[in-house]
């Protein structure tokens, strides 16, 4: 299963939810909702604005999801209850229990989800022993970095 994005975080959420999950390959996605619209305390209100008007606004959200929305846009700061919510709905809620092979494709300069989220990701479903379907040896669970032609790795 593989996606981009929101998709990235379903085929993490399936593989958690699902048994039927083989294999997984998400790209540009988040594994920590919360850390990722919130680093180090700070709201990325834009973003947010931009998911909530792409989804069809507060009428298209669950009410918990809407209220906490509002309140941290109302006083841009995240509280423990937003973290919360954002947490119960990522893949990392769920990360215990992926461990399927998984291809982590991650952007070096994504301002929305940084490496760290797939750092993270990789951390956890490693740990989780992840076995290749086809030889049942450990998988390695791979973080890949796209960087433009002619940079030099960080």
């Amino acid at each position: 299963m593989a996606g981009g994005s929101y998709g990235g975080a379903i085929s993490l959420l399936a593989a958690g939810h699902d048994d039927r999950v083989d294999v997984i390959a998400p790209a540009i996605t988040y594994w920590n909702l919360a850390d990722a619209l919130f680093p180090n305390g700070v709201f990325k209100k834009l973003w947010a604005g931009v998911f909530v008007t792409m989804g069809g606004g507060c009428e298209r959200l669950e009410d918990r999801l809407c209220r906490m929305y509002e309140r941290v846009a109302r006083t841009g700061t995240p509280d423990p209850e937003a973290r919360e919510v954002l947490e119960q709905r990522s893949p990392s809620a769920v990360g215990d229990r992926i461990d399927v092979p998984t291809l982590l494709l991650q952007g070096q300069s994504d301002s929305l989800f940084p490496l760290g989220q797939a750092d993270a990701a990789a951390k956890a479903i490693r740990a989780n022993g992840a076995r290749s379907p086809s030889t049942g040896s450990r998988a390695a669970t791979t973080a890949a970095t796209w960087r433009p032609a002619g940079s030099t790795p960080a």
